[in-house]
């Protein structure tokens, strides 16, 4: 009888974890169309400033959040005008609030570690990141004053996700595609660097390129789309897949180090969470077609999308 039962508690556990891990995305949601209602603009992914003589990415979306949802007295401590995230311990109040765990940032199925400096108790981690960009080529165009990459597009269209590192945000008027064909964020299972207060570690693409793990992108019906390529002469493009990050082989190749998991991706079976423009949360198969998957992210690709799709 046990052999009966406990797969069947299981079950239930996880789908009270899911629905707990949907309900973290649509206060995301919410609070995104709060910050648009207020500043009738969404957040950038991450605000960018000028440190050492050059632009970087500093305070994350999830902080510019904070009055939206979670504590609106940690904004006030994380003193983020002219600041920057404070990686680290002390008593300083901008240390102590970016070493702050937010439950309502973690899914209840993660097994991440707390923090990314475990021992030590410092920089809180968190499940969810903005979707920046299809690619990181692309996200990297995102800094005031980049010259888009000739990966696709070459016209200019960088970067082309909903929230990326930026001097202003966009309009939701901005994303022509649709508000309901449009993703905004997604769950992730990065164990490391994930920090909810830093823009770069609270940003992912959805798409590797192809010195990652040969995907490349290719002019279909008047828009680009990936298409499979051999990463470098050694291979044939017959002998790689074409994939997304929610199916990538991190084993193989990874987005920081070995022990890094970058892309979207969660401990629910089969699917990733996954927030989009209007709001509404939908679970996307691990399988999903890249080229779909590419479309989701994109904000005005003019793509033929419908809900059948995905």
């Amino acid at each position: 009888m046990m052999a009966v039962l406990i797969p069947a508690v299981l079950t239930a556990r996880e789908a009270s974890r899911r629905l707990g891990c949907v309900n973290n995305l649509k206060q995301f949601g919410l609070a995104l169309h709060g910050f648009h209602g207020a500043f009738e603009r969404l957040p950038p992914s991450s605000l960018t400033q000028p440190i050492g003589g050059r632009r970087a990415e500093t305070w994350s979306w999830q902080v510019l959040l904070l009055p939206y949802r979670d504590s609106p007295a940690l904004i006030d401590e994380l003193q983020i005008n002219g600041g920057q995230p404070v990686f680290g311990g002390g008593l300083a109040p901008a240390a102590i609030a970016g070493n702050s765990r937010l439950p309502g940032h973690v899914c209840p199925s993660s097994t991440a570690p707390p923090y990314s400096d475990s021992e030590f108790g410092w920089g809180a981690e968190t499940s969810y990141k903005a979707i920046g960009a299809t690619h990181l080529e692309s996200l990297g165009a995102a800094f005031p004053g980049s010259t888009p990459p000739p990966l696709y597009n070459p016209s200019g269209r960088h970067p082309d996700g909903a929230l990326f590192p930026s001097d202003r945000g966009l309009r939701l008027a901005e994303i022509r595609d649709g508000l309901s064909n449009t993703l905004v964020a997604t769950e992730t299972v990065e164990p490391s660097n994930a920090v909810w207060t830093f823009g770069d570690q609270a940003t992912l693409v959805g798409l590797p390129t192809r010195s990652l793990f040969g995907v490349c992108f290719a002019l279909e019906d008047g828009r680009y789309v990936p298409v499979r390529c051999a990463a470098d002469a050694s291979q044939s493009v017959d002998d790689t897949p074409l994939m997304t990050y929610l199916d990538y082989p991190y084993t193989t190749l990874n987005r920081y180090s070995r022990d890094a998991v970058y892309g979207p991706g969660s401990r629910h079976p089969g699917i990733v969470n996954h927030l989009f423009a209007d709001g509404n949360v939908r679970g996307l198969s691990v399988e999903i077609d890249a080229r779909v998957y590419m479309f989701l992210i994109t904000r005005a690709g003019t793509e033929p999308l419908g809900s059948d799709d995905y």
